[in-house]
């Protein structure tokens, strides 16, 4: 009688995990900044709250997709994520700057998870068995 445990094939790597946590984390950060932006925060403008919001949506739902294995729903993070990342650097810059650490915070959830999921070999060993 052994207490080991063996290691289900189906679990997401460490690489994989850690990405798609930051990217639920991405996710609620967009789906909040998003929502404040749009409803409390005067400085930012509603098609900007409304554009946070919807990426948030969009975001988590490629990180629901890619949790199972979806190539497809890797490939969106990674385009979502990448998108995210440019437009919170582009906003340290052009937006308010009370926005500034929530437009860093937003860029580095992107890139991090960006990086993640494409550049680790288990990760692409995991998305390749899918």
């Amino acid at each position: 009688m052994s207490d080991v445990q063996t290691v289900d094939d189906a679990d997401p790597p460490a690489p994989v995990f850690l990405a798609l946590v930051g990217s639920y984390a991405l996710a609620a950060t967009l789906l909040l900044m998003g929502l404040l932006g749009f409803f409390i925060w005067d400085a930012l403008d509603d098609a900007v709250g409304v554009g946070a919001t919807i990426l948030g949506i969009l975001v988590f739902a490629a990180t629901y997709l890619a949790w199972r294995g979806s190539r497809a729903g890797r490939a969106l993070i990674g385009l979502l994520a990448a998108i995210g990342a440019v437009a919170g650097v582009i906003y340290v810059f052009t937006g308010p700057t009370s926005a500034i650490i929530g437009s860093l915070v937003v860029a580095a959830l992107g890139a991090g998870t960006v990086a993640l999921l494409f550049l680790p070999d288990a990760s692409k060993r995991f998305y390749s068995a899918a």
